[in-house]
């Protein structure tokens, strides 16, 4: 999948070979814009399946806050399955304007930053640090006080993170993750038994 960014229709998408470095590049160049900054930047979450574990926990306390301090209003839309750390991108998004697809699905895998010492190159700048089993483990007991930060801050339940579980999009707006389900235009049907005079189950379009 060909990474998905429009500058110019202020979109951004996480997934595929799109890097988390790009997603915030192209946020910043879409904030920065002296003419339509106040359009609102859209970011479309759970996109594709190449990148099946999403982004990781440090990746989503940068783009989390980067998102809070932007001049440019941040719709939010999540589309496939979210891993844990998008689902949280997806709550960053301004109030009201975070939706979800019907049929989206939410992987809540419990509160796990064991992968820090798998970070891609130059997407936070770690580096070598890590290597060192010392700052190593003080890292990811900081990087958990802060996604339990972030989730309070959020307002999001305390108990998000309590145990590994698969939501659906109705759950995740009862969570506070999302505000609204995309609504999709298809035909409301519904079952007339009186007109058929041989009382067959007749579906027709239900009229506005």
């Amino acid at each position: 999948m060909e990474p998905l960014f429009d500058l110019a229709g202020r979109t951004v998408a996480f997934g595929g070979s799109l890097p988390t470095d790009a997603v915030i590049d192209a946020l910043l160049r879409m904030n920065a814009c002296p003419k339509n900054w106040r359009t609102p930047i859209t970011i479309y979450l759970g996109v594709g399946s190449e990148r099946r574990h999403g982004i990781r926990a440090l990746e989503a306390i940068q783009t989390c806050s980067l998102i809070r301090s932007l001049r440019s209003p941040v719709h939010t839309v999540g589309l496939g399955l979210l891993p844990e750390f998008e689902a949280l991108v997806l709550a960053a998004g301004q109030p009201g304007q975070r939706h979800l697809l019907p049929h989206a699905l939410i992987s809540l895998g419990g509160l796990d930053v064991d992968d820090i010492t798998h970070l891609p190159n130059g997407s936070v700048g770690l580096g070598h640090h890590y290597r060192e089993p010392s700052l190593r483990e003080q890292a990811k007991s900081l990087i958990k006080i802060q996604i339990q930060q972030l989730t309070k801050e959020l307002g999001l339940p305390r108990n998000l993170w309590s145990r590994p579980r698969m939501i659906t999009a109705t759950q995740a707006i009862k969570l506070g993750m999302a505000d609204a389900l995309v609504p999709i235009p298809t035909p409301q049907l519904i079952l007339n038994f009186e007109k058929s005079p041989d009382h067959e189950i007749i579906q027709t379009p239900n009229e506005p």
